[in-house]
């Protein structure tokens, strides 16, 4: 960071941020020092005499004294009065009397006695030192050196100023990376031939033409023939009749990131008949059960909404057709309120797993008769917390009591054993929180762009935190996202009263073989859920970011239950939650700032060394850049 870059850039740093970064400071007491100030020895440290000093230079000037503004960085950067003072004006001579020659005398003959010569060895000239490229444009333009473009190209700081400068003059450089590549070159060349300079080489003229504000009305380049491009995407609509107009169908995982949207779609499909839930702007499995019940009976795809969907959601529904005596076909069954039939003939397929496969269902007495599958659902139940102790296979009088509890905790009818309760026996959910399947789609630019915009940092940026801090994929391949549960933290958040009822996720000191890893952390967090739900989801990390529950408030949300639904809705939100983390601790300055050890210190502490994360970040902004 140098005066100039926050010259040209409208953000204020304070003194304190001043004095993290040496080369500011150091700029800033040379250039007081310049004004005339007393700062001592400029040597980049930023102590009482420097602030004492550019107090006095604010007051004169009406800035801030507490602030670097970039009014005040401008101010500095001019020269400075000492820089600019007048040749003095040629003393008068004031001429020498002449004294009258005197009469000549004759002079007595004198006999000159020989001197013999003393050799005299010439001393050696040392040739004037060779020029050192300054690191500032300024510096350039107050200096009479004219210097090669390829020797400022291997500066990168000189470089990333040129490059800047280039662009604040409206000429297309890329991306200013300090790099200088033909784009940079080309966009020079275009500056030097507008303005009469060389381009191959940067005057002081050039850096000072540089320097200044750029004309309001530059000549304009002549416009080339246009090359015919396809027709742009249309933008992403945000309401049913803005779809409606469009001639695009749009797929669903495209646009139930949007709220507003998905909340008229859930009315729009309430009007209709359909039970999507709450009008929550939430897209869930309800939601989409809703769609695909609407898209069947009409006869369009249900993972799509096109022109024509949206057209017949915006119109009434047909009124329904009375039938004052309706028939019965006694060879037609009535349509079940769960489409999976129970088929007691049907022989038991060997484990859960195949149940949870399949579409049929089966009577509970017949399931637990089968030894095997009693076991298997004795060994789920145990595991999540319903405390039966033993996995003998015999059904009897408790295991039906905890099964009986794990079946009200999920509304279902604990007489039949469906494919969707051998999932929860497997992959056991949070109660009222539903895993979408298939899994939620993976992050896309909008994600990145709408994190960036919140931050306003780089998109490049926020790519390389997700590239080294994430954990790759917010989600298991069965729909939930992913999590490690701490038990050190159960623990204190319910001031260890499950520390010896439940060892295995409550435990005063972190220990590391309580961890399952994987889907398997996930037993735990249910067995949690059942003795203290909201401990339970605070207790773990969530997502792509890993961000822990009680940081809730810190991701964004009012409540821990509110901000666990949202990390089962897609990475989009589990990436906004962490870097709105990122935010309210702070980081995202040093993320605009492309500080890479600050925030590697600051999301991983001190430790960040041990593992290069700072390295890792810079790398990765290069490789996004």
């Amino acid at each position: 960071m140098t005066l100039t870059t926050i010259g040209l850039n409208s953000e204020t740093w304070t003194f304190d941020e001043v004095s993290d970064e040496v080369p500011l400071a150091l700029e800033i007491q040379r250039r007081l020092k310049a004004w005339g100030y007393d700062v001592g020895t400029p040597d980049g440290d930023w102590g009482p005499k420097s602030q004492r000093a550019y107090s006095a230079f604010a007051k004169l000037y009406k800035f801030d004294e507490d602030e670097l503004s970039p009014a005040a960085a401008r101010q500095l950067l001019q020269p400075a009065p000492s820089e600019t003072k007048p040749t003095p004006a040629p003393k008068p001579v004031t001429p020498t009397p002449v004294t009258p020659a005197p009469k000549p005398v004759t002079p007595t003959p004198v006999t000159p006695t020989p001197v013999t010569p003393t050799p005299v060895t010439p001393t050696p000239v040392t040739p004037a030192p060779k020029p050192v490229l300054p690191k500032f444009l300024r510096e350039i333009g107050t200096q009479t050196n004219t210097w090669p473009i390829a020797t400022i190209a291997a500066n990168v700081p000189l470089t990333l100023e040129l490059q800047r400068r280039l662009q604040a003059w409206k000429y297309n450089v890329g991306t200013p990376d300090g790099d200088w590549g033909p784009t940079s070159q080309r966009a020079y060349a275009e500056f030097a031939k507008a303005n009469g300079f060389k381009d191959n080489e940067l005057s002081p003229a050039a850096a000072l033409k540089l320097l200044a504000n750029p004309t309001p009305t530059p000549t304009p380049t002549p416009t080339p023939t246009p090359i015919p491009q396809p027709a742009p995407k249309p933008a992403a609509p945000t309401s049913l009749q803005a779809l409606a107009n469009q001639s695009a169908t749009w797929p669903i995982a495209s646009l139930r990131t949007s709220a507003t949207f998905v909340k008229e779609l859930q009315q729009r499909l309430t009007v209709w008949g359909q039970a999507p839930g709450a009008a929550d702007g939430a897209w869930g499995a309800k939601s989409q059960a809703a769609y695909g019940a609407f898209a069947a009976a009409n006869k369009f795809n249900a993972d799509e909404i096109s022109p024509l969907a949206a057209t017949q959601l915006l119109q009434a529904p047909p009124a329904p057709k009375p039938d004052p005596t309706p028939k019965v076909d006694p060879k037609v069954d009535p349509k079940p309120v769960d489409p999976v039939v129970v088929q007691p003939g049907l022989a038991l397929p060997a484990n859960l797993r195949l149940i949870y496969q399949g579409k049929n269902s089966y009577p509970i007495e017949q399931v637990s008769k089968n030894t095997a599958l009693a076991k298997e659902i004795q060994l789920s139940l145990d595991a999540i917390g319903y405390g039966l102790g033993s996995a003998s296979g015999q059904w009897g009088p408790k295991s039906q009591g905890a099964f009986d509890r794990f079946c009200r905790a999920y509304s279902l009818d604990a007489k039949t054993m469906t494919p969707r309760m051998a999932k929860l026996l497997l992959e056991p959910e949070i109660p009222g929180i539903p895993v979408i399947l298939p899994a939620p789609a993976r992050l896309g630019m909008a994600d990145y762009q709408a994190v960036a915009t919140s931050i306003k940092c780089e998109v490049a940026a926020v790519r390389a935190v997700v590239s080294v801090e994430a954990a790759g994929s917010g989600f298991y391949s069965d729909g939930r996202p992913k999590i490690l549960f701490e038990a050190h933290w159960f623990s204190d958040l319910t001031d260890g009263d499950y520390d010896d009822s439940h060892p295995s996720i409550s435990s005063p000191v972190w220990n590391r073989n309580l961890y399952i890893g994987g889907v398997g952390e996930w037993d735990r967090l249910y067995l949690a859920c059942t003795v203290d739900r909201a401990a339970a989801m605070k207790s773990a990390s969530w997502g792509l970011g890993q961000v822990m529950g009680f940081n809730h408030k810190a991701a964004g949300y009012a409540d821990v239950e509110t901000f666990v639904r949202d990390m089962h809705l897609s990475e989009g939100k589990q990436l906004m939650a962490m870097f709105n983390f990122i935010k309210t601790n702070g980081l995202d300055r040093a993320l605009i700032r492309k500080d890479w050890a600050a925030f590697a210190r600051g999301y991983n502490g001190e430790s960040y060394r041990e593992n290069a994360y700072d390295e890792k970040l810079a790398d990765a902004y290069e490789q996004w850049s």
